[in-house]
């Protein structure tokens, strides 16, 4: 078959192709068929109107939120303690850039109703408890907040992380006895801890027992750290005397002590030679 052959057969195929769509479009009558369902092509589908139906209302956000909770549960302990944390941050931080937070009691009381509830669901979540607690130490609330650690300490009594918070707690409303006695158990779960130890010297300082409050900081730092911590406390005692003493003999110790540089210059005090008692050093065994 030659070419002029072949492209005539390819006409005469599509030509009659041709008749066959347009004859098989109508009905024995002579009118058009129906569309057959999902027919048309696809522009003609991609436009047709969409079907009927009920028409979006504006939901309210509360309303939304609602309904959300319907379908996936009532909030969890953690999630409400998180939400509670959150809030005494935000009243307290406000607080403590020196304008008075006008809306503080309320705030307050709201995240303590938080933390409650997270503790109606779950009596022992430690995120709870000690948020409830340090918000009771932050107003001022000592009972309360000794109470409530002791809860948790109570649900966690090997933990010495809790036995700190308490040492702390102590320690925030000025009751060394008992914060030195909450520092030993927390040093009891975790010996080596440096800063259950430089708490410790500290709060034993606290109590007049400068000689074994140095001995405590001077075994977990160098010397003359531990007489410039020993300088503050006894600075925070009306002890001025004696804070001026420990900044020289930390400067005897290291020269180049950079802190105790400052301390004098800020109090604008020689640092001459002195003799004063010496707390003694630790020997290294």
């Amino acid at each position: 078959m030659d070419g002029k052959c072949w492209k005539a057969l390819v006409a005469t195929s599509l030509l009659a192709a041709s008749a066959g769509c347009r004859t098989g479009s109508k009905t024995t009558s002579g009118m058009p068929a129906p569309p057959a369902a999902g027919g048309g092509n696809a522009v003609s589908r991609m436009f047709k109107p969409k079907p009927a139906g009920p028409v979006p209302q504006f939901q309210p956000v509360d309303a939304a939120v609602a309904d959300a909770g319907k379908k996936k549960g009532p909030l969890k302990a953690e999630t409400v303690a998180a939400l509670a944390n959150a809030q005494v941050g935000a009243a307290f931080d406000f607080q403590e850039e020196g304008t008075v937070n006008p809306n503080l009691d309320r705030l307050a009381d709201d995240a303590r109703q938080k933390f409650q509830k997270a503790l109606e669901l779950d009596p022992k979540n430690r995120d709870a408890l000690q948020g409830l607690a340090r918000l009771y130490t932050r107003i001022g609330d000592r009972d309360r907040a000794i109470s409530t650690l002791q809860t948790l300490q109570s649900h966690y009594p090997n933990d010495h992380k809790v036995a700190y918070e308490l040492a702390l707690t102590h320690a925030r409303f000025e009751d060394w006895t008992n914060g030195i006695a909450a520092c030993r158990n927390a040093l009891a779960g975790d010996p080596e801890n440096r800063r259950y130890h430089k708490t410790l010297g500290i709060l034993t300082a606290r109590t007049g027992n400068f000689e074994e409050g140095f001995t405590t900081l001077a075994s977990v730092m160098p010397e003359a750290e531990a007489r410039m911590t020993m300088a503050k406390v006894l600075a925070d005692s009306d002890r001025a005397d004696l804070a001026e003493q420990q900044v020289k003999l930390a400067l005897k110790a290291d020269p180049n002590f950079a802190p105790a540089h400052q301390w004098l210059a800020e109090r604008k005090a020689p640092a001459g030679d002195v003799q004063p008692v010496e707390f003694r050093v630790p020997e290294v065994k």
